[in-house]
């Protein structure tokens, strides 16, 4: 009679675990006072939601869902909505990476959860016109790369550095050679009154069979203004190219918010710091009225002791 009890207990606490993971979305990321309907249980990272759920989008509130399949779904207009319904618009077939991924993402969303979003010296930084202090030397202060750089993208190297001065606008040239080590070549030259340049990496001529190029960037008005040179190339280590090409080849980027927080992310895991950077802005260009999206950018220059500026 104990071992039927038993028996029967088990099978009920079985039947109770699975119905309780028998969900349909995953929350990846929250923003607003988003709520399950009629419950007004708060969504945050990492909430479930079944099939017979619905929730509320604030005004101004933004949320971001994984499905059981692992394609991603965001959701920008306030309403209410339908679990059953939501699933119509997700595909069939399985995306691994996203769910590979998940516990990383949520993971930092939490902690931006948990932290005070009006702490004011992480609330109004950027790392776009940051100012060198007064009394720096003329030298430009580059802030990416902090380091020699390695990049998976080379249509797409984010550069960025400090203004020497408040008040003077200057038009920044930036000049890029290959590695020729008798001859001086330079293979491109740009110029932007920007602090943040954009270099397309596979439009210039490398020397013979090498990947990087030396840049240097100085001011159009005063030439002793000028910047470290620095080497910025393709990563040669084929590999850990492969690996983080593995799992970026199984994300479906569908030029959302999300899709280039979940990227940004796996750069992040990969130690590609410039192209994480470059998409945890993309993630903010893409929706800047997300905060947490720009509170992670924040945490993700401080760990890498990346000089950001305080906005007046």
């Amino acid at each position: 009679m104990k071992k039927q009890i038993l028996f029967l207990l088990c099978l009920f606490g079985a039947f109770v675990a699975s119905a309780q993971s028998n969900y349909e979305f995953k929350v990846i990321a929250s923003y607003g006072n988003n709520q399950k309907e009629p419950t007004g249980e708060r969504l945050w990272a990492g909430t479930e939601l079944r099939p017979q759920d619905r929730f509320v989008v604030a005004v101004g509130g933004y949320v971001g869902l994984m499905h059981k399949n692992g394609h991603t779904l965001e959701i920008k207009k306030p309403g209410t909505y339908q679990v059953a319904e939501l699933r119509k618009q997700i595909p069939g077939s399985s995306q691994g990476t996203t769910k590979k991924y998940f516990g990383q993402v949520v993971s930092e969303v939490k902690k931006v959860e948990q932290e005070d979003l009006h702490a004011t010296h992480r609330k109004y930084m950027a790392i776009t016109g940051s100012v060198q202090r007064r009394g720096a030397a003329v030298k430009l202060k580059v802030l990416v790369p902090n380091a020699p750089l390695s990049v998976v993208e080379a249509n797409e190297v984010l550069l960025a550095w400090m203004r020497p001065d408040k008040v003077v606008r200057y038009t920044y040239q930036i000049t890029v050679r290959n590695m020729n080590p008798d001859q001086e070549q330079i293979v491109g030259t740009y110029s932007t009154q920007d602090t943040t340049f954009v270099l397309d990496l596979s439009k210039l001529e490398p020397y013979k069979d090498e990947q990087g190029f030396i840049v240097k960037i100085s001011t159009k008005e005063n030439p002793q203004i000028v910047a470290d040179e620095f080497y910025v190339g393709v990563e040669e280590n084929t590999e850990r190219l492969k690996e983080v090409q593995n799992d970026l080849a199984g994300l479906n980027d569908d030029g959302s918010a999300l899709s280039a927080f979940i990227r940004a992310n796996i750069y992040k895991n990969h130690g590609f710091v410039a192209d994480a950077i470059k998409y945890y802005m993309k993630a903010i260009e893409r929706a800047p009225e997300v905060e947490l999206f720009r509170l992670a950018l924040i945490d993700y220059l401080a760990e890498n002791k990346i000089v950001f500026r305080k906005v007046e």
